[in-house]
């Protein structure tokens, strides 16, 4: 059966926020030592977070535009490869750096604007707004996506507990959709910047959105 990419992502556009939030927990390496509880709390928590980084950032910036916030909060944005990843942007805490991979968001922009798949909305804006989360999280060590915690092993009274990774990015995917007022989840582009680099992976997106759907529903990894 022929791939249909229209297809498919019309109707992942359908889903809820939660279902990308999923997608995005089923992909990080800790996922499997989470309950079905953990898994809830961690989506809900996580989500609930951004919005919350969200509300704050345009009630301290008077619902200033995602770049001006940076310029205002001092952080500098540039522009360069970001190596080993198919991402947009990426945020350094050490320069305060906010890099955009641009030509990647020319090429998703052209794409989406040919494909009329997505209403109009400006991606290098979006970009910014997802790291602006992670400039957030980085100061604060009470936020919610550095203190949910996961126990990895237990030896007697030792035991070892790490963060989940995956509670950033739905985090600061939640945070992205609030300040840029987007009607759909920003994690939708995911599949959008695969097609647009040509990757081989993109059908494969799409099934592990189904899959993630799927652990929701059953309550199991």
């Amino acid at each position: 059966m022929t791939f249909d990419f229209r297809q498919k992502f019309s109707a992942a556009r359908a889903q809820d926020d939660k279902h990308f939030a999923a997608l995005l927990l089923q992909a990080d390496p800790l996922a499997e030592k989470l309950t079905s509880a953990q898994r809830e709390q961690i989506i809900g928590g996580a989500m609930q977070c951004g919005i919350e980084v969200a509300r704050k950032l345009g009630e301290q910036f008077s619902s200033a535009a995602p770049g001006e916030i940076a310029r205002l909060l001092g952080l500098k944005i540039a522009e360069g490869e970001i190596a080993g990843k198919l991402v947009l942007s990426s945020y350094d805490a050490n320069s305060a750096t906010i890099t955009l991979r641009r030509g990647l968001i020319l090429r998703v922009k052209q794409w989406a604007a040919e494909e009329g798949l997505l209403p109009h909305f400006e991606i290098e804006e979006l970009a910014i707004a997802h790291e602006l989360f992670h400039v957030c999280e980085s100061k604060d060590a009470g936020i919610f996506s550095r203190q949910f915690k996961v126990t990895l092993w237990r030896l007697g009274p030792l035991q070892n507990r790490s963060t989940i990774p995956a509670a950033g990015e739905i985090a600061a995917a939640s945070c992205a959709k609030a300040l840029c007022r987007l009607g759909f989840s920003p994690i939708l582009l995911e599949p959008v910047i695969l097609r647009s680099a040509g990757a081989e992976s993109v059908e494969a997106w799409f099934d592990r959105l189904e899959r993630a759907k799927q652990v929701m529903k059953d309550g199991c990894p």
